[in-house]
């Protein structure tokens, strides 16, 4: 697979298994897409591939860097990262976490330092 034309139809979510393969072309409306941070989808299609594979990367080896990316808020679905047991969110300006980040029952280490945190989800603690 090479090219992925979506034009046209409601996206709202794409896996990031589509980041396994080399060397992918996207094409979207990229509006809807819900489960990609907002800075990658800012810097359009490409943005998005480079968050797949990085997302894909990262999730296999089980440790999510997202550290000084710019992000200001995770998707409210993580459930893409449930394998994982590391996330690194340092240096961000998140001001709240999903409450979906107490689904990720392999997760051992969260750091969040340097962000515009005033507490953690319910969930989580």
């Amino acid at each position: 697979l090479q090219t992925v034309k979506m034009n046209g139809n409601p996206v709202k979510r794409i896996s990031p298994s589509l980041g396994a393969l080399p060397a992918v072309n996207l094409s979207c409306e990229l509006g809807g897409i819900e489960n990609v941070p907002d800075v990658w989808l800012k810097k359009g299609e490409y943005g998005v591939v480079t968050y797949l594979q990085k997302a894909y990367t990262e999730i296999s080896v089980g440790c999510l860097d997202f550290s000084s990316c710019g992000i200001s808020r995770l998707p409210a679905d993580i459930s893409d990262f449930i394998p994982i047991q590391e996330l690194f969110l340092v240096n961000n300006d998140i001001d709240r976490l999903p409450a979906a980040l107490g689904t990720l029952t392999n997760l051992t280490n969260l750091a969040c330092q340097e962000n515009r945190l005033a507490a953690l989800p319910r969930e989580v603690q």
